[in-house]
């Protein structure tokens, strides 16, 4: 769950913030109150809505890192790179917890997500795409 301190202490950590494309940028400004004020998305995301960035501790399991290496091999194309590229850098978390930070803006009618993964004992930046 997003909490102002987790939300203060991503949006404010200039790793993230050199990282995050342009779309992603605006977002990294809003108070916390704004951020929360955001509907969560629930289903099928709506056009022309901004909805509230989620975050999930994940546990980088065996299997999780089985299933990314099978995406690698199904997808030989930008997917497939970005997925050799998560597994690259969650394989060394095996057995450990990162947080999952989604921000999912629209821009001209297309929906952009933008996938952060960080320690939560520093929230170092651990991987991103």
């Amino acid at each position: 769950m997003l909490t102002e301190a987790i939300w203060k202490s991503i949006s404010t950590n200039p790793a993230v913030r050199e990282v995050a494309p342009s779309l992603v940028r605006p977002f990294l400004e809003l108070p916390f109150v704004e951020i929360e004020a955001l509907p969560v998305l629930v289903g099928r995301a709506q056009p022309k809505t901004t909805y509230r960035p989620r975050l999930d501790l994940c546990d980088i399991t065996p299997s999780y890192l089985v299933f990314l290496e099978g995406q690698c091999t199904l997808r030989r194309s930008e997917a497939g790179e970005r997925f050799k590229s998560r597994l690259a850098a969650l394989r060394p978390y095996t057995g450990k917890q990162l947080y999952q930070f989604v921000i999912a803006p629209e821009n001209d009618g297309e929906r952009h997500h933008w996938i952060l993964y960080v320690r939560p004992e520093d929230f170092a930046v651990v991987h991103f795409e």
